[in-house]
């Protein structure tokens, strides 16, 4: 006896039964929508509220999405908007650092399930690289937990060995997108930017880093972790390709152009932006000549559009206005092991990084005595 799909279906059609089944398959796969779906199944004594980021996009571009997810009686449930997988960041309390981070695709339902209020003791379902995740979690949720604590003298000790227990792992495991989610959730760059940088280029070289560009960028930016400043400590910083504002594309010479550079890397919302547009104008007034110094200010924006509008808001002038549409992911930022935005970076005439961090003070007095000595 045919079946129905070969004795009706494939008669009216005539269409071959292996073309149709194709078609079909297609027609289901157009169907999924550009959500994935989060459903908390906790214990029923569980009660408590998370903070939820990822960074949601698609063939033009992306943006970060910020939520909040209830948990009554052990149960919640949330939607997220993307077509391109993503890392999701859960964050408990008022705590920098994520205590769980979550892969997730178009198309997805990861159950999220456990005991107690401490999103570091639940597990993800859903996926061999959740299940990943979850193991090392919890195999490391010591560590974890005290980075999320340590406060003050003791926040760099406990972060050191929280880093020395992700570059093992990744160290192993260089081509694993889990590498790539547990450097951008955990790993403190500011403490050890030597070690950041040989692991990225580690990633880089495997090719994880194509294939999921966004997945280090956008933690680094959202985790909050406070930066530490920082003498070059033997940094070197490449030539960069940037899209300027008023041309397509623009090379800053910093290793190649034999004088000075100032980067300042910020977004629209970074903390003291005024401030520090003040801070690039006194800078550019000390330099006077543009061939003494290079000054350049990067925004990291994920949409062009949005870098755009920003620039309408300030007055500055003389600096190298320009956009780096893969933000802190870009290879020569990496190398710099940027923290956090904003973050100023000083260069000497040879692309030797004098100043790295997050204090505008800092990076005025580096400048001064980089164009007193030229």
């Amino acid at each position: 006896m045919r079946s129905l799909s070969e004795s009706t279906v494939g008669r009216r059609s005539g269409l071959p039964s292996a073309l149709l089944i194709l078609l079909i398959a297609l027609l289901a796969t157009s169907c999924v929508k550009n959500e994935f779906a989060l459903q908390f199944r906790l214990d029923a004594n569980v009660n408590t509220t998370c903070r939820i980021v990822y960074y949601g996009s698609d063939s033009r571009g992306g943006i970060l999405v910020e939520s909040a997810i209830a948990i009554a009686a052990g149960k919640g449930d949330l939607t997220g908007i993307t077509k391109n997988p993503c890392m999701v960041a859960l964050y408990a309390g008022k705590n920098v650092l994520p205590s769980c981070v979550m892969f997730a695709e178009r198309g997805d339902k990861l159950e999220i399930s456990g005991s107690g209020s401490n999103p570091l003791d639940w597990t993800v379902e859903g996926g061999k690289v959740n299940a990943r995740l979850s193991e090392w979690r919890l195999a490391n949720r010591q560590l974890i937990d005290d980075a999320l604590k340590a406060r003050n003298e003791h926040q760099e000790a406990t972060r050191r060995k929280l880093n020395a227990r992700i570059s093992e792992y990744v160290e192993k495991n260089p081509g694993a997108v889990e590498s790539l989610m547990i450097m951008s959730a955990w790993y403190d760059s500011s403490i050890d930017p030597k070690e950041f940088k040989a692991l990225t280029a580690k990633m880089q070289e495997s090719g994880v880093m194509d294939e999921y560009p966004s997945f280090l960028v956008r933690q680094d930016l959202l985790s909050g972790v406070a930066a530490v400043a920082s003498e070059g400590d033997g940094l070197t910083v490449s030539d960069m390709v940037v899209k300027g504002r008023l041309t397509n594309i623009d090379t800053l010479r910093l290793k190649s152009g034999d004088r000075p550079g100032l980067l300042y890397i910020w977004t629209r919302n970074a903390p003291g932006r005024k401030g520090d547009m003040d801070s690039i104008r006194t800078i550019l007034k000390l330099r006077g000549d543009s061939a003494r110094m290079t000054v350049a200010d990067l925004c990291l924006e994920p949409d062009s559009t949005l870098w755009v509008y920003a620039l309408r808001g300030d007055t500055l002038r003389q600096s190298v206005r320009a956009w780096m549409p893969r933000g802190i992911a870009d290879p020569a930022l990496m190398e710099l092991g940027v923290a956090a935005v904003p973050w100023w970076v000083v260069t000497d005439r040879k692309g030797r990084v004098v100043y790295t961090g997050d204090g505008a003070a800092q990076a005025m007095e580096s400048v001064r005595k980089l164009l007193e000595t030229k």
